[in-house]
């Protein structure tokens, strides 16, 4: 590389020069001038040629994609993030693969499992398995780490992560179960309480002030549009545990009430209306809507969806994020804890 060989000089010459410019003179000889022309010209150059080594691969792991670029970990469960911040619970860990790069808000041990891992704030590897706060670190291929915090912990994440729970809390969850992944994921971030201290509830219902209050939890808690609040008749206690984030959903538009006024939290939601309002989340959040028709109007009960809800499933099943259920879409059916986790899961994947 012609740019890094001059940029080697360069930062030589800058230490040599610095360094000669105190090396005093024949009657107060602070440095010998043969020090400086002999070994500590060699060590500068040496020292030099390790930094640069360092940011050599971290700048080739952008330029080649590797950096979020490249095609996620061969383990299921791993989701992309695009600069998003992954909150991590105090009995949760995460997982990261090759190419990702993340800024812990707060001091961590880590376990480099393969690989290398490079903080790129200071140019250097990390060795001692302790993460800075405000940090900027970086995996290059073939490398993965895994953070386990003892206290709540958020991390600025750019590629690809999962999270997980050290200890599963839940009796009736278990690992055979086709939602475990989904249950695992949605309780480890945050975004799911379960319904008591050992249960989640995997085949309960969910009711509306459930979902919205998830929905604003995976949104990061942002305030309501104060310009244009929405008052239910139904819905006005402020003590209420989903009260803010019904007033943040409902003041961008991602959930609405009925024709009489009334939010009604305590109705259960329906597989079309969480399509519906995830759809209109994914267009808050600045996300792309775009989608093509084919795999949703493929199934057999399509022509159930309520006309307000075709395009919402049309996207939701174009990408992957709902998939049917027994090959159908059930689109007035109740929505599950189970099914809503795994909808959350798979669109952050």
């Amino acid at each position: 590389m012609k740019h890094r060989s001059l940029l080697l000089a360069i930062v030589a010459l800058a230490v040599i020069l610095s360094a000669s410019a105190s090396a005093g003179t024949s009657s107060n000889p602070l440095v010998a001038r043969s020090y400086l022309d002999g070994a500590f010209k060699s060590d500068v150059i040496a020292y030099a040629e390790r930094q640069l080594t360092d940011a050599e691969t971290t700048v080739n792991a952008y330029l080649s994609g590797s950096l979020g670029g490249i095609a996620p970990p061969t383990s299921q469960g791993y989701a992309r993030a695009h600069g998003m911040s992954v909150r991590v619970s105090a009995n949760g860990y995460i997982n990261l693969g090759e190419g990702t790069e993340f800024t812990p808000n707060a001091a961590v041990t880590v376990a480099v499992t393969s690989g290398t891992l490079i903080d790129i704030t200071v140019g250097a590897r990390v060795t001692n398995g302790k993460l800075s706060a405000a940090h900027t670190y970086v995996l290059p291929a073939d490398s993965y780490a895994t953070v386990r915090p003892t206290t709540v912990l958020t991390l600025t994440v750019r590629g690809w992560y999962r999270i997980g729970l050290a200890d599963n809390p839940f009796t009736d969850v278990s690992r055979s179960d086709w939602f475990y992944a989904a249950v695992e994921y949605v309780s480890a971030l945050g975004y799911f309480n379960g319904t008591s201290a050992d249960k989640f509830s995997p085949n309960g219902t969910m009711n509306r002030a459930m979902f919205v209050t998830v929905l604003h939890r995976v949104a990061g808690k942002p305030a309501p549009n104060i310009a244009n609040l929405v008052t239910f008749t139904d819905a006005r206690d402020s003590s209420a545990y989903y009260y803010d984030a019904m007033r943040w959903a409902s003041s961008y538009g991602i959930v609405t009430g009925y024709e009489d006024g009334t939010f009604r939290p305590n109705a259960d939601i329906s597989r079309e209306q969480l399509a519906v309002m995830f759809f209109r989340y994914a267009q808050y959040a600045g996300e792309s809507v775009s989608f093509n028709p084919s795999r949703a109007e493929s199934f057999p009960d399509f022509a159930k969806v309520a006309s307000y809800a075709k395009d919402a499933f049309r996207w939701a099943c174009d990408h992957g994020i709902i998939n049917g259920s027994d090959g159908l879409l059930k689109p007035q059916a109740n929505s599950t804890r189970a099914q809503v986790a795994t909808v959350v899961m798979n669109y952050d994947a």
